[in-house]
């Protein structure tokens, strides 16, 4: 091999020994809400790619990897900055210490206003960020907002089933994004967030319903979609066949010394949405008993049952909350070998059972 063309491959395997090694590509759910509007949401897959405005004075590439100066990443990350670098975006701005500022982005001037203090502020997973655009690194299903703001109004947050039955009502729910706490007085299709935070919409159409929640002085909501499903389709005409993801905040084979748990509590999801979720409660007082008792919603008290047995105990409907459930027993479990059931019902039809057993000595 002739000694130039050694050289040039020697030099290429250096430099490609030399290269820093690339992190994983993320993929976060990226929103803009500019003064009256929101200007983009949706998810964004970023790598390690440098930050650039699109159009104005400054299109230079910038180093945005978490690194000092901006960060204190002791590697290359994908940042925010690097999140709405990936985005179909038309930015006008400058990059100074803190990284990037932005002037407009798609058109709609977002530069800080003097007499209302009002910038792009920014923010991951509703919390107002303590560091640049280039400074914050992300992970997978990271919620990233950039929203015209002076960072101290309150982030509000839609959530709701993701589907529905034809013609009925929907409850969705209005929340602090930052605390979770309840929100009332928030705007949401015609109506108004109760002080749980529930709103009540519909009935609603076939297809895909959009909904944002609005309140004075805060940032509007992400956007809530809720699909109206007729017969056995499943999200918006696709056949569904996976059954729900449930939960129970129990340890399976927990023993417990005296007393059981009184509040019963876990977690259910589906993309189809949740249509029916129901518990059963059975109990053994020993291990030579034959018989054993069930819990009875309604009466609310353990009620004998002829024999014991997987599934022939009463199940009772619980209500589901932004994907949490919970039921209060009238008082804790005394001794005894327990078997609570997690029954799901998704509005395609496919039903899942989650069981643990716990124990009371």
């Amino acid at each position: 091999m002739p000694k130039k063309s050694l050289g040039l491959l020697i030099g290429a395997v250096l430099l490609i020994a030399a290269a820093p090694a690339g992190a994983a590509p993320v993929t976060v759910n990226l929103r803009i809400e500019g003064p009256t509007s929101t200007l983009y949401e949706s998810p964004v897959t970023t790598d390690l790619i440098p930050f650039h405005f699109t159009s104005g004075a400054d299109t230079l590439d910038h180093t945005c990897d978490g690194q000092a100066p901006f960060g204190t990443s002791s590697s290359p990350v994908p940042t925010r900055g690097s999140a709405i670098a990936a985005a179909p975006l038309v930015t006008t701005g400058s990059f100074g210490g803190f990284g990037p500022s932005f002037d407009s982005i798609n058109g709609v001037s977002v530069a800080f206003d003097a007499g209302s203090g009002k910038f792009l502020a920014e923010y991951k997973n509703g919390q107002f960020a303590s560091v640049g655009a280039c400074g914050d690194p992300i992970a997978n299903g990271d919620d990233v907002l950039f929203a015209y703001a002076d960072g101290s109004e309150q982030l509000l947050k839609l959530s709701g089933p993701i589907a529905a039955a034809k013609g009925q009502p929907v409850t969705l729910h209005v929340t602090d994004a930052g605390s979770g706490a309840p929100v009332s007085g928030a705007a949401v299709a015609g109506s108004t967030s109760a002080s749980n935070g529930d709103v009540v919409v519909g009935p609603l159409p076939d297809g895909v319903n959009s909904f944002k929640a609005t309140k004075t002085g805060t940032i509007r909501s992400n956007t809530a979609k809720v699909c109206v499903n007729t017969g056995s389709t499943g999200l918006c005409g696709t056949v569904d066949k996976l059954p729900p993801t449930s939960v129970i905040a129990i340890k399976n084979g927990k023993r417990y010394k005296k007393k059981g748990p009184r509040s019963l509590k876990g977690t259910v999801s589906d993309t189809a949405g949740i249509a029916k979720f129901q518990l059963r409660l059975t109990a053994r007082p020993s291990t030579r008993s034959k018989r054993c008792t069930t819990f009875d919603a309604k009466k609310v008290k353990f009620v004998k049952q002829s024999r014991c047995g997987a599934k022939r105990g009463s199940a009772f409907t619980v209500d589901v909350k932004g994907g949490q459930w919970s039921y209060l027993l009238p008082k804790a479990p005394g001794k005894g070998r327990y078997v609570l059931d997690a029954i799901a019902t998704d509005t395609s039809g496919n039903k899942t059972l989650e069981r643990v057993t716990f124990y009371v000595k």
